[in-house]
């Protein structure tokens, strides 16, 4: 399964992306530095970073390692916080404060 989302601003019109642009961000985003941890006995989440690009995977230990979950983001102009496990949650919520 594919899916896209973006945010939905009334009044902009969106565009279609060129292939080769979605396929460079992907690529870009497979060529970061790479951590990886422990997700229960199983599962094992890595994340790979670039200065433009974010890419969490889990991938499922039992099944040779096949990916679970991928979720690519563009960085934009936004700084971006993904929590992983409850601690960082409950990081981020008291920085918001």
């Amino acid at each position: 399964m594919t899916e896209a989302i973006t945010e939905h601003r009334a009044g902009r019109p969106s565009q279609a992306i060129d292939p080769s642009a979605l396929k460079m961000f992907f690529e870009t985003a497979l060529s970061g530095s790479v951590t990886e941890r422990a997700v229960g006995k199983s599962t094992r989440a890595k994340t790979y970073t670039t200065a433009d690009t974010l890419l969490f995977e889990t991938l499922d230990l039992e099944a040779g390692g096949a990916w679970i979950h991928k979720s690519f983001i563009n960085k934009g102009k936004q700084a971006v916080m993904v929590p992983l496990d409850r601690e960082s949650l409950q990081l981020q919520q008291q920085r918001r404060r």
